[in-house]
């Protein structure tokens, strides 16, 4: 997603890659590997973890925006809000005073303490006993692997080491509720902790900051409330333990930005939004349940905690089921496949890609040039992708016109004598073959980088029913 808005290659530049998860675990003389997971196989173009503090994936994100012609207002904040069917009226509190204003639509990205959802009349529904935290960032010297990220299970709390550039370590210790009116979190508490949870070889040194951190479980029923719609830790909150958080709420906000886009260019209808709560809240709900029973299954103690090294120290042994776990801690996991706005023309093979799964890159299909093309260089465009293996002209101008300005077609051919602009290359078939469309079929790839829609023929018609049945979409043809 990084890659498609053109801001991966900052990130990559100020980020560490890490390779592997590691979760240990202390034993008498010292501490024993209960898994590793590997992330250099994983099905992806980027088969790693960046880790990366948030402030400069904002200020990335910051640039790009600004790049984009966007104005990102700073010291404005949301006072008051009235919604009915057809728009939003918001008060806004700003530097030169109070601001009245009418928008569409409202979207709530406002935190776990979102102000948007408490104006909507929406909370959390959840555990609310809380997790406590004490997070460092600091200087740390030690002889573990700065290229893998290590969770520490015991019973006192989990512990997690984030390694990033510049000597810089991100440390999360899991404490008890510090109360309120606790002195603040110290340099040598720090230190402490790191000799009992990490081992002696630890050394903590040079802090930039040290805070207490408190999460509850939670996620709230509905993202969209009429012209309101919530997404990250607006609409769901959770342990750190896995670092699916900042991830979680960056694919609510590519899953609904499409959609928000195609409803406010007057190209789809408002039912559309809907699907951002039916595709986004199982995955919430998911994060939600994985997090805490990791962040309760590393605090276990006596026979449990055997029971749980055993449990782990098998996975890591079974190739299945350690690349399950990759999969899902990197959430390249997640998928739509029971989606409403998903569909499939012709048969599926069972084990071939499924409207709703994530448009995996593939090796060999280039430009006419002979340089690589890659999935989310095609997402840079904005709009869907619709890949399609006919190289009948008339039936080009067909799906373009169906398309319209929902989108735009991207012809492949096999040779690249018979490659116009614009059309990818594919000498062996790897699209046909691994996206299981045949020789005459086409994929349209939504602009989050998920089949919208698969089919094994080439079907101008179809694609237009698909798209007013299932997008709700206000085509040229349909009109």
């Amino acid at each position: 997603m990084l890659a498609a808005l053109g801001a991966l290659g900052r990130i990559q530049d100020l980020a560490l890659p890490q390779v592997a998860i590691e979760i240990d675990a202390p034993r008498a003389d010292g501490f024993e590997r209960l898994a590793r997971t590997e992330l250099t196989d994983l099905p992806s173009r980027y088969p790693s973890i960046l880790n990366l503090p948030q402030t400069h994936t904002e200020a990335v994100l910051r640039q790009r925006a600004g790049e984009l012609g966007i104005t990102i207002e700073r010291a404005v904040e949301l006072t008051g809000l009235t919604m009915d069917d057809t728009g939003v009226g918001v008060t806004l509190s700003t530097p030169n005073g109070s601001e009245a204003t009418r928008v569409d639509w409202i979207i709530g990205a406002d935190g776990a303490h979102s102000t948007v959802r408490r104006l909507v009349g929406s909370k959390l529904v959840g555990t609310f006993e809380g997790s406590h935290f004490i997070l460092a960032d600091v200087a740390v010297q030690s002889d573990y692997a700065r290229d893998t990220t290590r969770l520490f299970a015991a019973p006192n709390g989990l512990t997690v080491m984030l390694c990033m550039r510049d000597n810089r370590t991100r440390l999360m210790f899991q404490i008890p509720d510090p109360g309120d009116g606790a002195p603040a979190p110290t340099l040598e508490g720090v230190k402490q902790l790191a000799h009992e949870r990490m081992g002696p070889g630890v050394r903590v040194y040079d802090p930039e900051s040290i805070t207490y951190y408190g999460i509850h479980h939670a996620q709230i029923p509905q993202y969209r409330v009429n012209r309101a719609l919530l997404a990250g830790d607006a609409a769901h909150i959770h342990s750190p333990a896995g670092g699916q958080g900042m991830n979680t709420g960056m694919q609510d906000a590519a899953n609904l930005a499409w959609k928000l886009a195609l409803v406010c260019r007057g190209l789809a209808e408002p039912q559309l939004l809907d699907s951002y709560h039916t595709e986004r809240h199982p995955i919430g709900a998911e994060v939600v349940r994985l997090t805490t029973a990791m962040a309760t299954g590393m605090t276990l103690s006596g026979a449990l905690a055997w029971g749980r090294n055993a449990a782990m120290k098998t996975i890591s042994h079974i190739s299945p089921l350690r690349h399950t776990l990759a999969r899902t801690l990197t959430e390249v996991a997640v998928g739509y496949l029971n989606s409403p706005i998903t569909a499939a023309a012709g048969k599926r093979l069972r084990h071939a890609p499924q409207p709703g799964a994530h448009a995996t890159d593939l090796p060999g299909p280039t430009s006419p040039h002979a340089e690589p093309v890659h999935i989310d260089d095609l997402l840079r465009t904005p709009g869907h992708v619709l890949l399609t293996l006919t190289d009948e002209a008339h039936l080009l101008d067909e799906l373009g016109e169906v398309l319209g300005a929902i989108g735009h077609v991207v012809p492949i051919v096999t040779r690249t004598d018979e490659a116009t602009p614009g059309a990818i290359v594919d000498p062996t078939s790897s699209i046909a073959e691994h996206y299981a469309i045949g020789p005459k079929g086409l994929a349209l790839i939504r602009p989050d980088g998920y089949f919208g829609y698969l089919s094994t023929s080439t079907d101008p018609q179809a694609l237009q029913s698909y798209l007013t049945t299932r997008l709700y979409a206000r085509t040229t043809t349909s009109n």
